[in-house]
């Protein structure tokens, strides 16, 4: 289940011509983390994984420019909330997308997942990392022979390192 801002009644309204749809950094606050852990309380053995946020690497889900540091303090403040409700969870980190460096508009994941980690200190507040490899002509169990190009063989190459 993916925790992102949805507990708020009221919505950021898109400026006129936006292409983010309205998404923008929500200023995560106490009262969200709490929310997290209710939630996990609430749904305690009926839901396993909770996936705090999604794709923030990318203009499309935070705007006005994607930015590492202020997504992991989110994560910082989710990860305890909801392992105090709920020991057993999963809480899911980064949850990126496949993306290239485009001006403010994304930050590949490997760069964004450094930052968040040298830059705020991501370590240890997630259980697992998510990954949206987004490759429409090629299965991503067959990306393998494809060489360095396939979103999977990027992250495999980093995840070596």
């Amino acid at each position: 289940m993916a925790f992102s801002r949805w507990r708020r009644p009221t919505r950021p309204t898109p400026r006129s011509g936006s292409r983010t749809h309205g998404r923008t950094y929500p200023g995560f606050h106490a009262a969200d983390a709490e929310f997290a852990g209710l939630a996990a309380q609430r749904y305690a053995g009926k839901v396993s994984a909770w996936a705090v946020w999604n794709e923030p690497n990318t203009v499309l889900f935070w705007a006005p420019a994607p930015d590492p540091v202020p997504y992991t303090n989110i994560l910082k403040a989710a990860y305890p909330a909801i392992k105090a409700a709920d020991p057993n969870a999963t809480v899911v980190g980064g949850v990126l997308t496949w993306v290239t460096d485009y001006r403010n508009l994304t930050i590949n994941p490997d760069s964004y997942l450094q930052q968040m980690d040298a830059a705020a200190g991501a370590r240890g507040n997630f259980d697992a990392l998510s990954y949206h490899p987004y490759q429409y002509d090629i299965t991503l169990s067959q990306g393998l022979p494809y060489g360095d190009i396939t979103p999977v063989n990027q992250l495999q190459l980093r995840t070596r390192r």
